[in-house]
């Protein structure tokens, strides 16, 4: 069942990073991420963080679209954190939230 999605639209990339903060959450999961580039070939690494910097998730290697459908469990407020970028540029990004 769905609860929420985290969608911003853009995400503006400068030196390569940009990140930000979802709302808390409390027991549930994430099944969806997807982050694309506004350019096909821009390579790019994302990230998923807890309130104490502690790695979730982590997806390298990706060129202009990350869509991952593995579902894990998340509590409280997560980090989505988009680094390494190949270019400074608009970037699509939604995570799916549900119990």
């Amino acid at each position: 069942m769905l609860i929420d999605r985290f969608y911003v639209n853009p995400a503006t990339v400068v030196g390569g990073t940009w990140s930000a903060n979802t709302q808390k959450r409390v027991g549930c999961y994430v099944n969806q991420v997807l982050v694309k580039s506004t350019t096909p070939a821009t390579t790019f690494d994302v990230r998923i963080e807890d309130v104490n910097d502690t790695v979730i998730r982590r997806f390298t290697g990706n060129t202009g679209l990350l869509n991952d459908l593995t579902a894990f469990a998340i509590e409280g407020v997560i980090t989505i954190i988009i680094y390494g970028s190949s270019a400074d540029e608009d970037f699509e990004v939604l995570a799916v939230f549900a119990e």
